[in-house]
């Protein structure tokens, strides 16, 4: 394939061998034929190229990018490198779609004929596109003339035609049902072939065994001497009705059914991506609702790994799996609120009411030596001022005050001895609060939660790094794609080949260039030449679309997938781990309690014994 200068959305096949008359009257045919629906699902002929004497050489189609061939999605080793993201429903997706392919293609009367995993192509959006559409069977309805597919794939072609020769064979639609439902078979089934079995008698090569119709699948497979391979999933396990479609299309030619149509497999798969639900266990296994996960058995069974935990994050399955873990966190029962022990409440309500009169008393025995001393100052003083009656008259009231006040001094250091023990007790109990406190297990339930908070926004994180690395490699593609538009092989009105050859002189030769070096454009040719060579340049450009398929940004990207991948893994094992790390959390409040009430209880008793020592 070719690129086209100046139509950056077709491509050119070019023929090393310039085609028969046949094939040029199939090709005009196709391209008076084209359709939107037939160029929305195939690289379907547009326009034909011919050479300086008028012979046909090839041909223009749409252009094909972003896209793989279909074995790379249903073989789950190369699914992993090139879909990473792709789950089974994504799987579903493409098989509709790849039957609407083949549904526009029978709908336009044409028989694709040479049905193969490599002439279907599927897209990162699920996408199926039909290329090599110059070697399909053509119709031409006006005087029912066929040009026929000369070409076929023993391995997708039906019982009835294998071992005849492909050259100048008209094919039904029959036979296109036939590999259709072959690729169907490979999608759902990982890569199986409908007739790759055991067989009972030795070796049964695949091309005999589709000519002899021996399903290895199918209900009467172990009548025809074949079973299906160990660690493979039954018929029925995406349904009846999808087995039932499979029963039809492999059975022995000739019989009363005839083989599914597209429309027929649309309708089906479209149901089974409806009925599938994410597994409990392995949140990108989706299984039909209802059943048990049967990619889990198959795991189990096989020790290999079908799908992906996921390339960019799944949202919906990382929020299915936060959910179920969460319903299990939050069953775990917090401690009950900490209760002061019974003895030590009482001791806190008698502490609490002490009388107003007592706590006078021990706030005034904390004064007391410093009010008696002053007391006996004053009352010297005054003795030596007064009459010597009144002195003795004062110096007994003051006698008496001296005495009153020893006996006093004796009450106050009782009081402030009871006020250090209520003190001591008021400390004892603060350090009970404090180790009997419920932090150990709020302070974790609080880092799970923000866990669930932080994977919840991953994928929007992830999503934005993602364009973030776009815009910053967009620039560099951008030129890059440019570049490949080559100035001298345009076609221009006023841009004459003496300018070409001024511009190349100056390293001015591509779009690129052109868009890179206005100003010396406009300098080098004269201004209809350059508004020209403008113009060209921006209709190169329109044709521009990020490539996520480029090294560059593939490389980048699995870093940044890694990245996330990582912190997907770190904050569900968080999750996982949080009901455990509760109830350990749990049980050590419950132990710190138990500790601090002993030791509060053993505070008790000491302050009890000192108490009694006290009124003795």
């Amino acid at each position: 394939m070719h690129a086209v200068a100046g139509a950056p959305k077709l491509v050119a096949k070019i023929y090393l061998k310039p085609p028969d008359a046949a094939k040029v009257e199939k090709l005009r045919l196709m391209i008076r034929g084209q359709s939107p629906g037939l160029l929305g699902v195939a690289a379907w002929p547009v326009e034909l190229l011919t050479d300086e004497r008028g012979a046909v050489r090839g041909f223009l189609m749409g252009r094909i990018s972003a896209r793989q061939d279909a074995h790379r999605l249903y073989s789950p080793k190369s699914r992993r490198r090139t879909f990473p993201d792709a789950d089974f429903r994504f799987v579903v997706r493409a098989a509709t779609n790849l039957a609407r392919a083949f549904g526009q293609i029978h709908a336009a009367g044409h028989v694709i004929g040479d049905v193969n995993h490599g002439n279907a192509l599927i897209g990162k959006d699920g996408t199926a596109v039909l290329i090599d559409c110059d070697s399909i069977q053509v119709r031409e309805r006006t005087r029912n003339r066929f040009y026929t597919c000369d070409v076929g794939t023993p391995l997708f072609t039906p019982p009835e035609l294998q071992g005849k020769a492909f050259r100048g064979l008209k094919r039904t639609e029959a036979s296109d049902r036939f590999g259709l439902s072959v690729l169907i078979f490979h999608l759902l089934f990982q890569g199986r072939h409908p007739f790759a079995g055991i067989y009972a008698d030795g070796e049964m090569p695949l091309e005999r065994a589709i000519a002899e119709s021996r399903f290895a699948y199918g209900a009467h497979a172990e009548s025809l001497g074949m079973l299906a391979p160990p660690g493979t999933l039954p018929l029925t396990a995406f349904g009846r009705p999808i087995a039932r479609l499979f029963e039809r299309a492999f059975a022995p030619p000739g019989g009363e059914e005839e083989r599914p149509s597209a429309i027929e497999w649309i309708d089906e798969l479209r149901d089974l991506e409806q009925r599938l639900t994410a597994c409990p266990r392995r949140p990108r296994h989706f299984h039909p609702r209802g059943d048990s996960c049967c990619w889990c058995d198959v795991e189990l069974r096989t020790g290999a790994k079908l799908f992906e935990d996921g390339q960019t994050a799944n949202a919906e399955s990382d929020a299915v799996t936060a959910q179920q873990l969460w319903q299990a966190i939050e069953g775990v029962q917090p401690p009950k609120p900490a209760e002061l022990p019974d003895f030590a409440a009482e001791e806190l309500r008698a502490i609490n009411a002490t009388s107003i009169w007592t706590r006078f008393a021990e706030a005034l025995a904390q004064r007391a030596p410093p009010l008696l001393f002053g007391g006996i100052l004053v009352a010297s003083v005054l003795s030596l001022a007064a009459t010597a009656s009144v002195h003795l008259l004062f110096l007994g009231v003051m006698s008496a005050v001296a005495i009153a006040a020893v006996s006093f001094s004796k009450r106050t250091g009782n009081s402030r001895l009871r006020r250090a023990m209520r003190i001591e007790w008021q400390n004892a109990i603060a350090q009970w609060r404090n180790h009997s406190s419920a932090g150990l297990f709020s302070g974790a339930r609080s880092q799970l939660e923000q866990a669930r908070r932080s994977l919840g926004i991953l994928a929007e994180q992830q999503r934005e790094e993602l364009e973030r690395l776009e815009r910053l490699l967009e620039p560099r593609q951008h030129e890059a794609y440019l570049d490949a538009f080559e100035i001298d092989k345009a076609l221009f009105l006023a841009v004459l080949p003496a300018h070409i050859d001024q511009l190349a002189i100056r390293g001015i030769r591509t779009a690129g260039d052109i868009r890179r070096h206005r100003g010396m454009v406009q300098r080098l040719v004269p201004a209809e030449s350059a508004a020209e060579l403008r113009n060209w340049a921006l209709q190169c450009a329109l044709g521009f679309k990020f490539d996520k398929l480029d090294p560059t940004y593939l490389a980048d990207a699995a870093k940044v997938e890694n990245s996330y991948r990582q912190k997907r893994h770190q904050y569900l094992a968080e999750l996982r781990r949080g009901p455990e790390l509760l109830a350990t959390r749990r049980d050590e409040v419950a132990n710190a309690r138990a500790r601090a009430e002993g030791v509060l209880r053993r505070k008790h008793e000491d302050l009890r014994k000192r108490r009694e020592e006290q009124k003795q």
